[in-house]
């Protein structure tokens, strides 16, 4: 004979499931953005950190890069001479959902 599972404990499950494959994916957005920032004297790769774990409903950054000059680094900001920079954070979203994607088949 099967159980039922209330609807409560269902939610929660579902609510924890989306919670963890949001933290994986953010672990990977700050790995790769890391990566992908180019390095002169290392700082602005070094200020990229995970502030907190994603809670549902939560509307508080989980990453950031407090580096005065990330912005010019990713192409945001036009840097002085008009010299546009590359882009770091969507490409690190995008290769992050690749990775995610790949990893939970």
């Amino acid at each position: 004979m099967k159980t039922l599972r209330s609807a409560a404990a269902v939610q929660q499950d579902i609510r924890t499931f989306f919670e963890r494959s949001v933290e994986v994916l953010t672990i990977n957005i700050n790995d790769v953005a890391r990566a992908l920032t180019p390095v002169r004297t290392g700082r602005a790769r070094a200020g990229w950190q995970l502030l907190r774990k994603f809670k549902l409903g939560s509307d508080r950054n989980i990453i950031e890069n407090r580096v005065p000059y990330i912005g010019i680094l990713d192409g945001v900001v036009p840097a002085r001479g008009g010299k546009k920079r590359g882009p770091i954070v969507k490409p690190a979203v995008d290769r992050a959902v690749y990775m995610t994607r790949r990893s939970n088949r």
